[in-house]
């Protein structure tokens, strides 16, 4: 079997994934805790890895903004980042309300959303404040180029894909010594 003989196509989101690997429409697929536990038990799925274990660079999860917006409303984009940094900080600090709220929009039970709290806020929650790791943007750029002429050769500063001046800027403004 080669890459050839795959075909990749666009789910939706985890719940819609998990279906369709349930249903046969698709036969693998990517998905986060606590639905990679729901689909081994449910579907005797097997994993083949775990990408936070892994030491593979990959861009997990990044907040993305159009430059010309950046420049045109950099107070809601830090205002908007601090809310969402400021609710990291309150669920970490509560776990009850972060199961709570895990299992609302989830749609889990409370054993499964206690795996998600374990998994993401409990083992891997610390030090994700931070720029994604420039290796993980540089294996996405070299898989683009595999069937896209325009990424050959790019690199994140040419397509200007890191901004640390908004997280600098929440910093150096005090707003973290708060949660310490």
């Amino acid at each position: 079997m080669s890459i050839q003989d795959v075909t990749i196509v666009q789910m939706g989101g985890n719940l819609t994934r998990l279906a369709a690997l349930g249903n046969g429409t698709i036969h693998a697929t990517l998905l986060s805790e606590p639905h990679t536990t729901i689909g081994i038990r449910q579907y005797k799925l097997n994993s083949l890895i775990d990408l936070a274990e892994s030491g593979v660079a990959f861009p997990q999860n990044c907040f993305i903004v159009k430059r010309s917006y950046l420049d045109t409303n950099r107070p809601k984009i830090v205002n908007a980042m601090k809310a969402v940094m400021e609710g990291y900080f309150i669920l970490k600090k509560d776990k009850p309300l972060a199961l709570q709220l895990i299992k609302k929009y989830s749609r889990v039970s409370d054993e499964d959303a206690s795996l998600g709290y374990d998994y993401y806020l409990a083992k891997y929650g610390d030090g994700v404040m931070v720029l994604p790791d420039r290796k993980g943007l540089e294996f996405i750029i070299s898989q683009v180029a595999l069937t896209n002429a325009k990424a050959k050769g790019q690199t994140p500063e040419s397509l200007r894909l890191l901004d640390g001046s908004v997280l600098e800027e929440i910093k150096k403004s005090g707003f973290f010594d708060k949660f310490k």
